[in-house]
């Protein structure tokens, strides 16, 4: 439907620029896999007191050109990864890293997809997560989903 567009530009929230997933792996970086995300791959760029900043992808994915359904089931799986961690950042600061939190899960949380026709999760995704609240055993995260190349804002998650 034709309208006004605009989006919160992948710069502005990044302190330095991005370097591509090649630079960071030339320089060392690991991909991270925690064994249960069965083949999708995250790569950490950057971290402060309360945002991370990842890249992720599902290379070895089979799904059908122009299968964007798909597409955005396997994003909204991807939205579950780093928020609970984000969540914690600001509680962590000055504190031993290794000390227990419990258990941590989530109740909800609501995706939205502004460019679902874009979405291509083979493909390196960059991951935007921010915290921006937490009283007693809860805490609220948002993230973003970009395409690094077009830099356009493919979709939202708020947990």
């Amino acid at each position: 439907e034709p309208g006004y567009e605009m989006q919160v530009s992948l710069r502005s929230l990044l302190a330095a620029p991005l370097p591509t997933p090649e630079e960071l792996l030339s320089q060392g970086a690991e991909l991270y896999d925690a064994g249960h995300t069965r083949g999708i791959e995250r790569l950490p760029v950057a971290s402060g007191e309360d945002w991370h900043v990842l890249y992720c992808r599902a290379p070895g994915v089979k799904i059908a050109e122009k299968d964007w359904v798909t597409q955005c089931g396997i994003l909204a799986y991807f939205t579950d990864f780093a928020m609970v961690a984000t969540a914690r950042l600001p509680h962590l600061r000055g504190k031993d890293h290794s000390e227990r939190f419990g258990m941590t899960l989530t109740l909800d949380h609501s995706i939205h997809f502004h460019r679902p026709d874009l979405v291509d999760v083979c493909r390196w995704l960059v991951v935007h997560l921010r915290t921006t609240a937490a009283q007693g055993a809860r805490g609220l995260v948002e993230s973003k989903f970009y395409d690094p190349v077009s830099e356009v804002l493919l979709a939202s998650c708020l947990q």
